[in-house]
Parts: structure tokens; C-alpha cells; sequence
């Protein structure tokens, strides 16, 4: 008896679809797929092993699904009675094949957040800080010692290349979000860009030794915050440049009093209204240079106060009443400051604002007083103890 069945089933091609020659190297007589028996008998294989891998997920999910079914809510019942001393105490016996829920996380406590994890200093930031600092002794040492080797002009123009240079890099590595770069190139120009000032006014370039040194300290410090706040405009993701803009501007109201004003009430203002600029700032600076001029706004009122008690006590007359004056003034400034409310989580507390000004207050005008002799020193009294009722 003769087999009429066809010829052997045998695996479509993975290319082109058509029925595969069998084992062995013959290739696909459409496409021309070398070895195609063997090929497509390795790609059945592939997918119904996925196949077979999809059926156990969806048998998985289900067994899961159902598991996970909450259980019909019941009707609420009256609390049961407590049971007596005598009973069986029932224990719950878990269903076979269903897992038993996972017991519920820890609660968090949000008054005390996690702490972020401590910022560690790489050894690429460490040799770039080294670096600028060797760029910059390097430019130093230039203009201190080749001076006498070199012409002036040329020494000018090689140090005005290299500043310009690091200018440019640092701006260019913020393009490319090379922060580390960016910054360490930022602050070697910042730094060379004041070695360039105070170079042309030491040696005289252009006739700038005639400027007085206040005067041209004061211009200097004029330069260095305008071109660290252009720079800082340009490359929006440095750090330096406001940074350096900030601490330039800090020196230019005292630079720019006149010499003979000595250490007068002028100077006490000039630093009242430094501490201010820097209060002001605050709402313009990035987070992460806040807490920088909040430091300085208070150094400056700081040295206000203490300078301004100081005339009051041993100054002239006329000294020890505006440092009276520009102090109970300033005190009071703060707290309307505070109104803002993006100052006021900047800010100290009213209270301790209030206080503080006033004893500084308090403290100039008993000075102040004290100068009239007895009628000052007995109203100097009184006013002491309306402060003393009063806190």
C-alpha cells in the first residue's frame, strides 16, 4: 500500500514567506536566503517559545487579578460584644494558592525630610580650580616681572589676549555644558581682568597713574561689574559672573566719597546704602547666590551700626545726630521691606528686625544726648527706661 500523503511540512521563509526547501544549506528559491530551512526552523522556534511565554504572563496576570479583588464591602453592623474569657480564640487560616497582602510602608514623617545626599568635590573639579589658580599667579607674575623685559604695550596686549581668551572658552564651554570648564575659566578671567586693571594703573599705561588710586579703584571695580553682568547675560548657566558682578559693586559707594570726608557720617551712609543694594538684588539673584548677599547686606549693616554708635559717643555734634538719624531711618526701612512677600523669606523676623534697630537706635541718640550735658543725660535716662517698660 503506497503513502498518497504530500511532501513534509517545513517552515516558511523569514523573508520572503514562501515554504523553506528543508534542512540544509540550499537557499530560498525566491529571495535567495542562504541555509533558509535552518533559518526559519530557528525563528519558529524563537516565537513559539514567545508565544508560549505570552500565555504564562496572561495566566500570571489573572491569578494576580484575582487575588487582588477587594471583597464586596458589608453592610455596617453594631460593634460585636467582647467575647467572653472562656472563648475560642479563631484564627484566621489564609486561602490556599492566594498570596497574602504585603504589609502596608512605613509611614513618612514630612517634618523631617530626607536630606539630600552631600556634594562631593570630583578630582576633575579640584586640578581645573588648580588650574585657573596657576593661569592666574602666572599673569601676575608676568606683569610683576617681565616688565622690565618687555614693552608695555606688548605686555598690555598679552594679557588683554589672554583675558579675552578666557573669556571667550568660558563661554564656549557653557555651550557645550561643560559646567566645571565654564566656571573655573570664568573665575581665571574675572581674576586676570582685575590684574589688567591694577597693571595699567601701576605702570602707567596710557598716563593712568595721574587718576587718584581711590578714584581709579573705584572705576575698576565700575568695569569688572559691567563686564561680568554682559557676560553673565550671554552665558545664562554661569555662576561666576554674578557672582563677581556682585562682590565688584560691593567697595564703589565708599570708594566714591571724597577723601576728606575721613570717617564721617558719609561713610555710614554709604554703607547703609550698600546694605540696601544688596537687600535689593535679592529679588534678581539666582537661589544659589542668595544666601551670598544676604551675608553681605548684613556684614554692611553690621559695620552701619557700629560705626554709627561709635560717632555718636565720640564723634563731632554734628556727626552724632545724622548717624542718629540715618540709623533710627535705616531701622525702619527692613520692615517695610518685609511687606514684599519674596523678601520676607529672606529677611530675619520682624520682631527681631524691630528690636535690633532700635537698640542700635537707642544707643546712637543716648550718645547723641549726652552731649548736652545734664538735660541730655536725664532725657537719654528716660527714654531708657520708656524702652526697658516697653520690651
Amino acid at each position: 500500500m503506497t503513502s498518497t500523503s504530500g511532501p513534509p511540512w517545513s517552515p516558511p521563509c523569514p523573508v520572503c514567506g514562501l515554504p523553506s526547501a528543508g534542512s540544509g544549506p540550499a537557499p530560498c528559491p525566491s529571495c535567495g536566503l542562504p541555509a533558509v530551512g535552518e533559518a526559519a526552523r530557528v525563528v519558529a522556534r524563537i516565537a513559539a517559545t514567545i508565544d508560549e511565554l505570552v500565555r504564562d504572563r496572561d495566566r500570571l496576570l489573572a491569578t494576580l487579578r484575582t487575588a487582588a479583588t477587594p471583597a464586596t464591602p458589608a453592610t455596617a453592623a453594631p460593634p460585636p460584644a467582647p467575647a467572653p474569657t472562656s472563648a475560642v480564640c479563631q484564627v484566621t487560616t489564609p486561602v490556599p494558592g492566594v498570596p497574602a497582602p504585603a504589609p502596608p510602608p512605613p509611614p513618612i514623617d514630612e517634618r523631617y525630610p530626607v536630606p539630600p545626599p552631600p556634594r562631593r568635590v570630583s578630582p576633575q573639579q579640584v586640578l581645573l580650580g588648580l588650574g585657573a589658580l596657576l593661569v592666574v599667579a602666572a599673569g601676575i607674575a608676568f606683569v610683576a616681572v617681565a616688565w622690565t623685559r618687555l614693552g608695555l604695550v606688548f605686555q598690555a596686549a598679552v594679557m588683554g589676549t589672554v583675558t579675552v581668551t578666557a573669556c571667550g572658552v568660558s563661554a564656549w564651554t557653557a555651550r557645550r555644558g561643560l559646567r566645571a570648564t565654564e566656571e573655573a575659566l570664568a573665575a581665571a578671567g574675572a581674576a586676570l581682568l582685575v590684574v589688567d586693571l591694577a597693571a595699567a594703573h601701576a605702570l602707567g599705561l596710557w598716563g593712568l597713574d595721574g587718576v587718584p588710586a581711590r578714584l581709579w579703584t573705584a572705576a575698576s571695580c565700575g568695569v569688572v561689574a559691567a563686564a561680568a553682568l554682559g557676560l553673565g547675560r550671554l552665558t545664562r548657566s554661569t555662576v561666576t559672573w554674578p557672582l563677581a558682578a556682585l562682590l565688584a559693586v560691593q567697595p564703589v559707594p565708599v570708594l566714591l566719597l571724597p577723601a576728606e570726608t575721613g570717617t564721617g557720617a558719609a561713610v555710614v551712609a554709604a554703607a547703609l546704602g550698600t546694605a540696601l543694594l544688596d537687600v535689593a538684588v535679592l529679588l534678581r539673584l539666582r537661589p544659589l547666590l542668595a544666601p551670598v548677599a544676604q551675608v553681605l547686606a548684613a556684614l554692611w549693616a553690621f559695620v552701619a551700626g557700629t560705626g554709627g554708635v561709635l560717632l555718636a559717643w565720640v564723634g563731632t555734634t554734628a556727626d552724632a545726630w545724622s548717624t542718629t538719624v540715618l540709623l533710627t531711618v535705616a531701622g525702619v526701612v527692613p520692615l517695610l521691606l518685609r511687606r514684599d512677600a519674596r523678601l520676607a523669606v529672606r529677611l530675619p523676623t520682624a520682631p527681631l528686625l524691630a528690636g535690633t534697630a532700635a537698640a542700635v537706635a537707642a544707643l546712637a541718640l543716648t550718645g547723641a544726648l549726652g552731649r548736652l550735658d545734664l538735660p541730655g543725660r536725664v532725657v537719654a535716662a528716660g527714654l531708657g527706661l520708656v524702652l526697658l517698660t516697653a520690651a
